[in-house]
Formats: C-alpha cells, sequence, structure tokens
C-alpha cells in the first residue's frame, strides 16, 4: 500500500496535480490489500475445513 501511495505522491509532485494522484494511489492500495486479505481469508477458511474433516474421519476411525 505505501509503495502505491509514494507512487502517487511523486507524480503528483511532477504534474502538479497534488493530492489527486495520492489520493488515488492510497485507495487503490487498499483494493490490492483488501483483495490480497480476502485471498488469504478463503485459503485459511479452505484449510480449516479441510482439517476439521480429517479429525472427524480420525476420530470415527478410533470409535470402530
Amino acid at each position: 500500500m505505501g509503495l502505491l501511495v509514494f507512487a502517487g505522491y511523486w507524480l503528483d509532485a511532477k504534474y502538479g496535480w497534488s493530492p489527486l494522484l495520492t489520493i488515488c494511489g492510497a485507495l487503490l492500495g487498499l483494493v490490492v490489500a483488501g483483495a490480497s486479505l480476502r485471498q488469504l481469508l478463503r485459503r485459511l477458511d479452505r484449510e480449516s475445513v479441510e482439517l476439521k474433516r480429517k479429525a472427524a474421519k480420525a476420530r470415527e476411525a478410533r470409535a470402530k
């Protein structure tokens, strides 16, 4: 996120559009960070479901 804010700040300084591109960089950084967080949470959820399924199968096997 910080890299995109810095890029926006640098472009604002270069073209004199301050603070437009800094804000755009920050918003884009938030979107990218949110997408990465969503992807991580989905992966962790899938792994959690898989571990619970394996644990249930192991309990069933021990009960027999």
